[in-house]
């Protein structure tokens, strides 16, 4: 388990209008009841007039084959026009997953909350390298500890989905949503793995606290900061916090064996991953726009890009002793809520049953956006849209470097 997702759901029935449309009908407090929302993100391989197109189609089914996915949803887009939307395989059985069907962004939203960190503290309402702790004030080390630590990963917390009490109490109930008092739980009583900002280790607390500190600082819930600051400004509107883990129609269905049997996993609640109204369901069409918009500028300045991108110029050596440090590459490494992968800024969600890309490439305005889940039998340990993205990206970028470490 090795990025994230989570909750907040609204929205019922599902149909297809007379151009072949998919849409929805939500009833959310955002909207009015029974306020239907067309989707354009349709499946164009078949009419696509990008010469790239075949090739990408065909080297999407190459990898899902050899990788066993169940389902495969794509969209690739340069310069603000689609190259192809496109989808593969089954949502269940009979059923054809489609560039419509919605999922969970899990560690998309990662970079959601990074750029939000970084508004903040341009306007002056968040220090990124003050401590944290008039926010959080009963955080171990919070007078330490900062917002660019958390968004990070420099904080030197644990990370609660490696530690066998929290793997038996989640498979014991999967199902069950978990607050933040309780995940604190697993992670407060142990001692930091290193100082605070001297070097990197992925845990899922620091976004979690992370969306506290941010609902502290603006004295607002996270699902309408994100709202307001996020989703409104890049138009995604086919994006949306949830607070169950039902998912409306139409969604990607999603599969598992790591309980030890195959089955599906689209009711888990994913409430350890994110924090509470971080938890969003998107399509692919959101996904790659989300990845536009947030690598192109379009939400926080040059120079807040940088430090998202690059927070620790020269990078944090980690010590010898701590077996969950990050080594830090000049072409790969963590960044705020992104990861840096070469010439790419990317995300890498991977969650029960889900996985997927968002990948960004400034210097062409390129993005690719995939999201999979999995067949009996697959490595579910392997992101498959990342998986994806390396066969694409030479093919569509050759001069971008791609890190051979992803």
């Amino acid at each position: 388990m090795c990025a994230a997702l989570l909750l907040f759901a609204s929205c019922s029935g599902d149909d297809t209008d007379s151009d072949g449309e998919s849409t929805i009908t939500v009833a959310d407090e955002g909207r009015e009841a029974g306020e239907t929302v067309a989707s354009s993100c349709v499946d164009t391989s078949a009419d696509a007039t990008d010469p790239r197109a075949a090739a990408i189609l065909a080297t999407v089914e190459e990898v899902a084959g050899d990788l066993s996915l169940e389902a495969v949803v794509l969209r690739v887009e340069q310069g603000g026009e689609e190259v192809v939307t496109a989808a593969f395989g089954e949502s269940l059985r009979g059923v054809p997953a489609t560039p419509a069907d919605r999922f969970w962004n899990g560690a998309a939203v990662f970079s959601y909350l990074g750029a939000v960190v970084l508004q903040l503290d341009e306007e002056g309402t968040l220090g990124l390298d003050e401590p944290i702790a008039p926010y959080l004030p009963d955080v171990p080390s919070a007078e330490e500890i900062t917002p660019r630590m958390l968004m990070a990963s420099a904080s030197g917390f644990g990370d609660y989905v490696a530690m066998d009490d929290w793997i038996d109490d989640f498979y014991a109930d999967p199902f069950q949503p978990f607050t933040l008092e309780e995940l604190e739980g697993y992670v407060f009583d142990q001692a930091l793995l290193f100082e605070p900002g001297t070097a990197v280790s992925y845990s899922h607390l620091n976004f979690q606290l992370a969306g506290a500190l941010i609902e502290q600082a603006t004295g607002q819930p996270l699902d309408e900061v994100l709202a307001e600051r996020v989703l409104e400004p890049l138009e995604l509107s086919r994006t949306e916090s949830l607070t169950t883990a039902d998912v409306p129609a139409p969604r990607l269905h999603t599969f598992t064996d790591e309980r030890g049997v195959y089955e599906e996993t689209s009711g888990w609640s994913p409430s350890w991953g994110v924090p509470a109204g971080a938890a969003m369901i998107t399509d692919v069409c959101d996904l790659a726009k989300g990845a536009t918009g947030l690598g192109s500028g379009d939400l926080i300045s040059a120079d807040a890009l940088a430090e998202m991108v690059d927070p620790y110029p020269g990078g944090l050596e980690p010590p010898e002793d701590c077996a969950t440090c990050i080594p830090v590459f000049d072409e790969l490494h963590l960044g705020m809520g992104v990861v840096a992968a070469g010439d790419w800024i990317i995300q890498t969600p991977l969650f029960t049953g889900i996985a997927g890309i968002q990948a960004y490439l400034p210097a062409e305005d390129l993005t690719i956006a995939v999201a999979n889940t999995f067949a009996d039998g697959a490595d579910i340990s392997l992101n498959g849209s990342t998986e994806i993205f390396k066969a694409l990206a030479p093919q569509l970028a050759p001069d971008a470097v791609v890190p051979p470490q992803l």
